[in-house]
């Protein structure tokens, strides 16, 4: 039982070094927002990014997440985030809950190459 709760500690702590030093790395990237808009934007890539992070390490995932595609609601307004997997999957976060309405670890992301794309979400 000793291991076993070591084991969980060294995988916590590593969890939240990475999501320091992605925090870190993405700030650095978004700092120079121009204008409110642009600014809640980016703070909120970055607080979609770090969910989905999270999300993945508690499912003691290894993927790695890549490029991300902002997705629009019919409102016309951005409502979740699609992120790319390195393993070829994807995971969709939205940026008003954090919820995760899909994830999808063998599946390519289906909106990739497309621009403007309009997501009606997931079941909630």
């Amino acid at each position: 039982m000793g291991a076993m709760k070591k084991s969980m500690f060294k995988s916590t702590v590593r969890t939240f070094c990475l999501c320091m030093v992605m925090i870190v790395l993405l700030n650095s990237n978004y700092s120079y927002a121009v204008g409110d808009n642009l600014s809640k934007m980016s703070k909120d890539i970055l607080y979609a990014r770090e969910r989905a992070g999270l999300f993945l390490a508690g499912l003691n995932s290894k993927e790695v997440i890549e490029k991300e595609l902002l997705l629009k609601n019919i409102d016309d307004e951005y409502e979740a985030i699609v992120f790319d997997l390195s393993g070829g999957g994807y995971i969709i976060v939205n940026i008003k809950s954090l919820s995760i309405p899909e994830l999808s670890f063998k599946n390519r992301n289906p909106y990739s190459g497309y621009e403007d794309v309009v997501y009606n979400g997931g079941l909630e």
